[in-house]
């Protein structure tokens, strides 16, 4: 028998502890980023101490409805999403063929490394977009 939203405290506990971590991370960054220097270091720590706040927020949300305190992707803003995914979609496609095509190209060790990085967040937004246009045409 499915579980409803809500009943899983086990998956609830997880979740807090996992949002623990997530603070943990963005309190770490942030102690060391102010002594850091060197432009592709602050860039990095930032970008890590970025994503752990946004990994953070979307925990939180999961929380949320876990607990039936929220509901969310209920459509209430269907249209402006619609229009951001058919938008944003071909944008991201753009940049995963630019990001590949220049890694392909460059042979500095460190800006192929920053340059995989970007494809790597590149892609995962064009899976993200898919996702969400798969998710509005079932709806």
């Amino acid at each position: 028998m499915e579980k409803k939203t809500g009943d899983n405290q086990e998956l609830i506990a997880l979740l807090e502890i996992w949002i623990n971590i997530e603070k943990s991370t963005i309190d770490s960054t942030s102690s060391v980023f102010p002594e850091v220097n060197d432009k592709l270091l602050r860039s990095l720590i930032g970008d890590i101490r970025g994503d752990s706040q946004k990994h953070k927020e979307l925990l939180e949300m999961i929380l949320a409805m876990e607990k039936n305190e929220t509901t969310l992707m209920q459509g209430q803003e269907e249209t402006i999403i619609k229009s951001f995914i058919k938008t944003h979609a071909v944008l991201e496609e753009n940049a995963v063929e630019m990001a590949e095509d220049i890694f392909k190209k460059v042979t500095n060790p460190v800006s192929k490394l920053v340059i995989g990085y970007i494809l790597q967040d590149e892609k995962k937004h064009n899976f993200l977009m898919d996702a969400l246009e798969n998710h509005y045409q079932e709806t």
